[in-house]
């Protein structure tokens, strides 16, 4: 097939593709809301009723409520962000005085003075936080990644990176695998947690994570007068009682979660409001027109909600995130630079909630595969290698992995990964969260050194 063709069926299918990812959203939020109610046994007892308050800007202190056992230990937390739909990594990690990357994307390309120069090679496009990040020395570049024989089907890459695995009739995500792995078979279903959607990467056959709303649409969260008959009566209904048939206790205990899951983080989950775009510049826009209109979005809720939970001692050693809209055939030069800022902003506003003192925390973030090399006139089509941020004080800063030779395609015009995608994330699992990389990831070569 030639690039035409591939073009071609990327741009006709482009309508499908958007309908059935908003059918897999709607799939994977109906699998959170039952997350919820149906994860694993054993559940400790979280918080007596109406411990926790309202949040504020710097989250909710809800150490004195939380048992001791229940409290953070201070162990490494990993928060994944995912940007859903395939990044331009060539438009965000610029290639400085690069003619071949003015020649592939014409009037598509990122004027490289409205970039923050990384070093002589590379600028860093509309992320002004990351970049002062890598002034500092906490922000990894990671270069090339992706895998041999992609398919470039959203469903595909996604399932792949989701698994952790190129075998994707696999049961189990790299996340559930890795929290298993650390709870050795018996868990808390705050362990680990998507945040208003589900990820597939925190799910698995024998137990599951807590999946979240930003929104506080637990049920039992608050309850009115006139609903305390009626929650007293079912959590009646969910106490463990003498006798009960193993499958009839098991129900019991799922519904006791949910009042318990809500009384741990409902609250937490409730009363956040839209923060105001945030001032890039008091004159010319620094990086493009309407920049002073983005904010951090709903990301920058999901975050600030992760931040008031670690810094609340909940215990959760990983979250998952979602930034969706990078699925750019179109209108890139308007949408991508917004969301690119807008995941910005959302970073920033986590490690500005974010406790001193508190455990260690990585941010990592995914995306199921890069953008063709050429400007379609519009936009990028569908492609293969992508470019990945990793930021915290543990990380080894600077370029990880080797970026991709713009003069160097495959045989579908594409770029050639050099980083394996299982390397990325065996390295995420080895370097944050200590434990053997082999049992989680089934990465062919060895895992990146990210963290110190």
């Amino acid at each position: 097939m030639n690039r035409f063709d591939t073009n071609q069926r990327h741009q006709q299918s482009q309508l499908s593709q958007q309908s059935q990812l908003s059918r897999r959203r709607f799939l994977a939020m109906g699998a959170g809301a039952a997350a919820v109610g149906s994860v694993g046994l054993g559940v400790r007892s979280l918080l007596p009723t109406g411990a926790a308050s309202a949040p504020g800007r710097q989250g909710v202190d809800l150490s004195g409520a939380i048992p001791a056992a229940a409290q953070s230990s201070g162990e490494p937390i990993l928060v994944m962000i995912q940007m859903e739909g395939g990044n331009d990594f060539l438009n965000n990690v610029v290639p400085l005085g690069s003619g071949r990357y003015r020649d592939l994307r014409g009037d598509g390309a990122v004027d490289e003075a409205n970039t923050d120069p990384l070093d002589e090679s590379f600028g860093l496009y509309a992320m002004p936080f990351l970049a002062g990040r890598w002034g500092q020395g906490n922000l990894a570049v990671v270069h090339g990644v992706g895998r041999a024989d992609a398919t470039l089907s959203h469903f595909d890459e996604t399932d792949a990176w989701e698994k952790g695995s190129i075998d994707l009739s696999s049961r189990t995500g790299w996340m559930w695998r890795a929290l298993d792995s650390i709870g050795g078979g018996a868990h808390d279903p705050l362990i680990g947690m998507s945040v208003e959607t589900a990820s597939a990467a925190l799910m698995g056959p024998t137990w599951s994570a807590a999946t979240v709303p930003v929104d506080g649409n637990l049920p039992w969260v608050q309850v009115e007068p006139w609903e305390r008959s009626l929650y007293d009566g079912v959590r009646s209904l969910s106490q463990d009682r003498r006798g009960d048939p193993s499958l009839v206790a098991q129900v019991r205990r799922g519904q006791s979660m949910v009042f318990d899951i809500a009384q741990q983080v409902g609250d937490l989950s409730s009363g956040y409001e839209d923060t105001p775009p945030a001032v890039i510049s008091d004159g010319a826009p620094r990086y493009f027109d309407g920049e002073n209109d983005v904010w951090s979005g709903g990301l920058g809720r999901q975050l600030r909600l992760v931040a008031s939970m670690i810094n609340s001692g909940v215990g959760t050693r990983m979250f998952h995130a979602w930034q969706g809209g990078y699925d750019t055939h179109g209108e890139q030069w308007y949408q991508h630079p917004r969301l690119l800022l807008e995941l910005d902003h959302a970073i920033r506003e986590f490690f500005e909630v974010l406790a001193p003192g508190g455990p260690p925390v990585v941010v990592a973030t995914w995306s199921e595969f890069g953008r063709r090399p050429e400007w379609n006139g519009s936009g990028t089509d569908h492609g293969t290698a992508g470019t990945h941020f990793v930021v915290g004080s543990s990380v080894i800063g600077g370029h990880h992995g080797s970026p991709v030779d713009l003069d160097r395609l495959d045989s579908d015009d594409n770029f050639v990964p050099t980083t394996d995608f299982r390397s990325y994330l065996a390295g995420l699992v080895a370097g944050v969260l200590d434990i053997d990389p082999a049992s989680v990831v089934d990465t062919p070569t060895r895992p990146l050194e990210l963290t110190r």
